[in-house]
């Protein structure tokens, strides 16, 4: 089960993004999104058993966030790790 207090870190970083793009600024958001994918990534990489899931989810917000924004395609790839 994913933490309470990394959930609401999601839930945080993809309304700051959604409030980043509203303000003119659709890469600046993805890079709040990109940088609590690298967060969940670090995560699971350290073991513990959410990490997974989380860097799931992240993954899944950057995308939808991508396509909503017009930003889909080589960054999201790359986040994705599509090469």
């Amino acid at each position: 089960m994913i933490p309470t207090a990394a959930l609401d870190l999601l839930k945080f970083d993809t309304e700051d993004a959604e409030e980043t793009a509203a303000r003119g600024d659709a890469r600046a958001g993805y890079d709040l999104l990109a940088a609590g994918l690298r967060r969940a990534e670090a995560a699971r990489d350290a073991g513990f058993a959410w990490g997974e899931e989380l860097t799931h989810r992240y993954q899944e917000m950057i995308e939808r966030y991508a396509e909503r924004h017009g930003l889909s395609g080589s960054r999201a790839s790359e986040l994705r790790g599509d090469r």
